[in-house]
């Protein structure tokens, strides 16, 4: 498993932020790399996994379930329907006192790599997925939403 811990803060109030990562429209949106086909029952969504390899697109059929909710956490998992590759991506909210909100956010993948994974390069572009989708995706996102 490869994972990525990545830790911020933003000038969002944490019910707001809450509102936003528990609707799974936004958050899949958020994540950047995941659409959402439709609601595949009351627990779960199928979605669309796309990343870019050797400058092609590779879509990844999957399911996504419903948000996980926690006291102070929001979560998100996921796998291909074929198991091969599993997701999960965890948000902490802290508020702080002077205004704000902490965001420590976990996210991790974990791959069946296969021969075909390996040769099409798709086994390392998946190894950064954890670091890409915190870092570039949510943490970007998240501030630019606070300014």
């Amino acid at each position: 498993m490869i994972s990525h811990k990545a830790e911020f803060v933003v000038d969002i109030p944490r019910a707001k932020l809450l509102q936003i990562l528990t609707d799974p429209i936004y958050a899949v949106a958020l994540l950047g790399h995941f659409s959402n086909l439709h609601p595949r029952d009351s627990t779960s969504y199928n979605v669309l996994f796309t990343v870019s390899v050797k400058g092609k697109k590779v879509v990844l059929d999957g399911i996504m379930k419903s948000p996980e909710y926690y006291i102070s956490r929001v979560g998100y998992s996921g796998s291909t329907l074929d198991n091969r590759v599993r997701w999960s991506f965890a948000f902490e909210l802290r508020e702080k006192e002077n205004n704000g909100t902490v965001v420590r956010m976990h996210s991790s993948i974990d791959m069946r790599s296969s021969f075909f994974f390996k040769l099409s390069g798709l086994t390392n572009v998946l190894a950064d997925m954890p670091r890409h989708i915190a870092e570039e995706h949510v943490k970007p996102y998240l501030l630019k939403l606070s300014e």
